[in-house]
């Protein structure tokens, strides 16, 4: 990891209480694991993930780049303000 830090991403499912159709949600679910899900996840976009083993190198052409914050200040401000 740099030493600037660096962005993580995670996708959690879960079953709220009083869902209509608890079975269609842990199918949705159970679909979400096929290791052909990880797997297309990973080569389109390229997310890693713990299912499938990707062999690839990291792809230059799918690492998104952020432009540099201008004014950390007014960003913090900003995202205090949403808080």
């Amino acid at each position: 990891m740099p030493k600037e830090g660096a962005l993580a991403w995670l996708d959690c499912w879960a079953v709220s209480n009083g869902v209509q159709n608890r079975e269609l949600a842990h199918q949705w679910i159970n679909f979400t694991l096929e290791p052909w899900v990880s797997e297309l996840l990973t080569e389109r976009q390229g997310l890693a993930n713990t299912i499938v083993q990707d062999t690839r190198s990291v792809a230059e052409d799918k690492i998104i780049w952020l432009e540099r914050v201008e004014d950390n200040q007014r960003r913090t401000d900003y995202w205090e303000n949403i808080l």
